[in-house]
């Protein structure tokens, strides 16, 4: 493998030689983020506190100030006369007061803000103070020690000037007397001197207490130099800046901050030590009021710029003056050493003190791979590895390809992972040996040293080269595994894959998989390294420390200070992790560990319907036109909003959850029909889940979708059919009794017509027997004849008769009709025993005439006819005669030209046509022809007549 070896003389260009240029020094700073950069532009903050709500009240120039998590805004109070307000205090209902410097008092509840009382100019100081007593009642100190309410103020004091009001531990007020010349004590309502803090002033100024803890210290409200109880100088600022004017102190749980009118602020620690170069944070800015708040944020209120918060002052933003470039490698040496690598190629070196330079500025490319060897040798990829050697000041470029990644075997050996294959190396001797069977795209190596076994992560997957040179490729389900860092330790080796999380190999085998269903931020792995006994895991939502059994024990993240959570490179010296990402280079303390113990909350800040209405949460009843709903979600937290989902879902429209991120607090359904709906919603940072918040709400049905909306409209069609039907059957039956009349006046016409046949055939019988001289049978003719006139004239405008009177109607005409014929006519009638029930008149003797006058009239000898009468559901009449038969008679009838026939024939036929239409049963009449021996021996006529029941 071609080598250069000699210095100077390798395809390198160098602009500075191996020796150190001091550059600059290595500042670093709190890692923080700036809230409200555009809505306190130009803003003054002169107060803060993080009330009981989760809210942060602002006491600003522009007035009070919330903050909910999401948004910044003004709240009015119509009878505040100056708008700078100050001195936020809380008491233990949540009522927050402030005041202005007209003597005004105000309080701030969840929902307003109100004037609590104006104090006498005679009462009014500029430097007035205020807090809340063991009484929790709201304390002001000024020219005197007042309780105020609002129902006035109470003198707790006589004449006096105060100094700033502390809260000490035991919630008694100490505060200083200018008058008394030393600090008062008010506790359980009672004034008295404080007798544990030695003070002498100095030039008239009026010293102050803070607290640190437990612990109480005297400080002078305009240099800040700290005193101890015994008057011994703890802190003097001025020895650090000079003669700057600090004009406010403040406490947090770890320390103290100086804050000053143009330099920033100093923060020193418990043990009244200033942090790493004691220079002040944030110069060039005015911090006016420093807090910490219920999750340990540090916010650090400024003059016109926003407010800055510090999530973890355990993470450092680096800052490198005059780099006017992105460092995209870091690696470290076991001195304590740390190397950087730039993206146009610089080199640069940090050393244990915090010194930076630069050592090397002839790369031609970006320095992505940068390994420390050892002490003295590093390896820094371009488009080959290059080789240096600090203490020989040499570097030797190694024809191997670009290198992505190192491991080392021991102490002699390491191997070498590039865009060519994989190597072994020795760097004492620059001997370098391909490995033949790896000659392949890698993206990093491994290397188990139990087995001997090389772990390759190419661009082809996982690749295991065992030590007798077999290569085996792991696959996972069946799928390549494209690898990013393998990291040897406790006998096992684990590879950060690309989208499979964290595989665990022991001796050559896949024993274990991590991933997020084990607690895994991401599957998606750039980075392994080591802490201690603990696996530092860069996945691609920040970093994670994992025991060797796969648990976490600390994510790293925003929640701690990252300005962002892909990492480019990263290193572990000692206890500090150096990141590099598109944010810059930070370090992160790692012996500086607090267990997660937060537990999410959730509220339903706000409900909005149809866009414009914001109801109260108390109300649950809607109009059917109010159907849009926007709930408003609040989860007041600044260190874990990067980690913070909400889950939620509409009972009623929904059945499962549904997520959305801590930004995403604005939910809104723009259609809901009408129905009782539940809005549930819970907030999830990582495993731990808030208590769910419901609210439940019932859109009316509108009248035109309501029940009995339904039933009035179904009930209505019901009545309308009805009427309907009711109309049409009425109609009906009119035609019916218009057609029943029509059709009874037809057979009332056919029955006049026939009752003047049946007379004028009766009064031919009559002038027979007259012209015979039968006088007795003819007036005994007449009068059955008259009998059967009246009987008939009686029935003729009748639909029904009885039966009987129709037998009795037949017998009386069979009767005449036997005068008529003598004795050689006789007549049987059998009526079976027929009885209550009614018949249509005159329907049977039209058959029995023409049986008569065409049958029986032309027969000589005995002539005889009989009725027989049958009740099923119609009367059945048989008519049976001895006559001629029909065909005789048809043939008499022609010769004499006779219309009787005709005319009954017809009329009958009608009648029963017109019967039939309205009554049940087959109606009619059927004749038959009786024969004997090929003669005519008489005819039968069978009647089907309806009948109406008597009972």
């Amino acid at each position: 493998m071609p080598i250069c070896r000699e210095p100077f003389l390798c395809p390198v260009k160098f602009l500075l030689p191996l020796f150190f240029l001091p550059l600059w020094a290595l500042s670093q700073q709190p890692s923080h983020y700036v809230l409200g950069a555009e809505e306190l532009e130009g803003v003054d903050v002169y107060d803060m506190l993080h009330a009981a709500t989760g809210d942060y009240i602002l006491a600003t120039s522009n007035g009070l100030m919330r903050f909910d998590g999401y948004r910044f805004e003004r709240m009015e109070c119509p009878d505040m006369l100056l708008s700078s307000v100050f001195n936020l205090t809380e008491d233990e209902q949540g009522t927050v007061y402030c005041n202005n410097l007209s003597g005004q008092v105000f309080y701030v509840t969840q929902d307003s803000c109100g004037l609590l009382l104006s104090l006498p100019d005679s009462l009014v100081t500029a430097d007035m103070d205020m807090a809340m007593d063991d009484r929790d009642r709201l304390i002001i100190a000024s020219k005197y020690l007042m309780a105020a309410s609002a129902s006035g103020i109470e003198l707790l004091s006589g004449p006096n000037f105060f100094g700033p009001v502390t809260t000490m531990p035991d919630r008694g007020l100490v505060a200083y007397s200018s008058v008394y010349h030393g600090f008062l004590r008010f506790k359980n309502g009672l004034l008295k001197p404080e007798e544990h803090h030695h003070y002498v002033p100095i030039d008239k100024e009026i010293p102050a207490i803070i607290c640190l803890g437990d612990s109480t210290y005297v400080y002078q409200t305009n240099a800040c130099r700290l005193f101890g109880k015994d008057g011994q100088l703890l802190v003097d600022p001025s020895a650090i800046i000079g003669k700057e004017n600090l004009f406010k102190l403040y406490s947090s749980s770890d320390g103290l901050w100086f804050a000053s009118s143009s330099q920033g602020v100093l923060h020193v620690n418990r043990q009244f030590q200033a942090d790493k170069g004691a220079a002040f944070l944030f110069p060039r800015t005015m911090v006016s009021a420093v807090i910490e708040d219920r999750e340990g944020n540090i916010l650090l209120g400024t003059f016109g710029k926003g407010i800055m918060v510090i999530p973890n002052m355990n993470t450092l933003d680096l800052n490198m003056p005059g780099l006017q470039e992105d460092i995209i490698s870091v690696a470290g040496s076991e001195d304590g050493t740390l190397y950087f690598g730039t993206r146009s190629g610089k080199l640069l070196k940090r050393n244990p003190e915090g010194a930076l330079s630069v050592i090397r500025d002839a790369q031609v490319k970006s320095m992505e791979a940068l390994f420390s060897i050892s002490e003295d040798c590093l390896l820094i990829g371009e488009t080959n590895a290059v080789l240096i050697d600090r203490a020989k000041t040499t570097e030797t470029s190694l024809t191997l390809g670009s290198l992505k990644d190192i491991e080392r075997i021991d102490a002699e050996r390491v191997l070498i992972a590039s865009n060519a294959g994989a190597y072994r190396l020795w760097p004492s001797s620059l001997e370098v040996q391909k490995l033949s069977e790896l000659q392949i795209r890698h993206y990093c190596i491994g290397y188990d040293s139990k087995t001997q076994s090389i772990y390759s992560g190419t661009s082809k997957g996982l690749m295991i080269r065992h030590l007798d040179g077999a290569i085996r490729t792991v696959k996972l389900r069946g799928k390549d595994v494209i690898v990013r860092d393998f990291l040897s330790s406790h006998g096992k080796v684990f590879a950060a894959t690309a989208e499979n999380g964290l595989l665990v190999f022991e001796n050559d085998s896949l024993v274990k998989e991590w991933g997020t269903s084990t607690g895994l931020a991401s599957d998606r792995l750039t980075q392994l390294d080591m802490y201690e006994q603990w696996l530092v895991v860069a996945t691609s939502n920040g970093i994670q420390l994992l025991d060797t059994e796969g648990k976490v024990i600390r994510t790293i993240n925003q929640s701690d200070g990252l300005n962002a959570i892909k990492m480019v490179d990263m290193h572990v010296l000692e206890d500090e992790l150096w990141v590099v990402h598109s944010a810059g280079v930070q370090k992160v303390m790692l012996d500086a560990f607090q267990p997660f113990r937060f537990q999410p909350t959730v509220s339903l800040k706000s409900v909005v319907v149809n866009d414009s209405l914001n109801v109260s949460l108390t109300q649950h009843d809607f109009n059917p036109d109010q159907q849009q709903f926007t709930f408003e979600l609040s989860t007041n937290s600044l260190r874990y909003r990067n980690e913070i989902s909400y889950q939620y879902r509409l009972e009623g429209a929904e059945t499962t959850w549904r997520n959305a991120s801590y930004s995403d607090n604005i939910i809104e359904y723009r259609s809901l029909s009408s129905g009782t709906y539940t809005f549930k919603v819970k907030a999830i940072c990582r495993d731990n889940a808030s208590q769910e918040v419901a609210y439940t709400f019932t859109i009316a049905t509108p009248f035109y979708k309501a029940w009995w909306f339904y039933a009035l409209v179904l009930l209505t069609i019901v009545l309308l059919l009805v009427l309907w039907f009711r109309r049409r059957l009425h109609r009906r039956q009119l035609l019916a009794e218009q057609q029943n009349e029509l059709n009874a006046s037809k057979l009332t016409a056919i029955q006049s017509q026939m009752n003047p046949h049946f007379i004028f055939n009766a009064l031919n019988s009559i002038q027979s027997l007259v012209l015979k001289g039968d006088v007795d049978n003819s007036y005994s003719y007449i009068t059955k004849f008259a009998n059967l006139v009246r009987r008939t004239l009686n029935y003729s405008d009748k639909d029904f008769i009885d039966f009987s009177e129709e037998i009795k109607l037949i017998e009386l005409y069979l009767t005449l009709e036997q005068l008529r014929f003598k004795e050689d006519f006789e007549f049987t009638i059998n009526t079976n025993g027929i009885e209550d029930v009614m018949m249509p008149p005159m329907l049977i003797q039209p058959f029995i005439e023409n049986a008569l006058l065409h049958g029986l009239l032309h027969r000589a000898g005995t002539k005889r006819i009989s009725l027989d009468f049958e009740l099923n559901e119609v009367l059945i009449c048989t008519i049976t005669d001895n006559g001629v038969g029909r065909a005789k008679a048809k043939a008499i009838k022609e010769r004499q030209r006779s219309e009787h026939e005709s005319f009954s024939v017809n009329a009958i036929r009608t009648r029963f046509e017109i019967l039939e239409r309205y009554h049940k049963g087959s109606l009619g009449f059927e004749y038959e022809d009786l024969m004997e021996n090929g003669e005519a021996t008489g005819t039968r006529v069978v009647l089907r007549i309806p009948v109406k029941r008597t009972f």
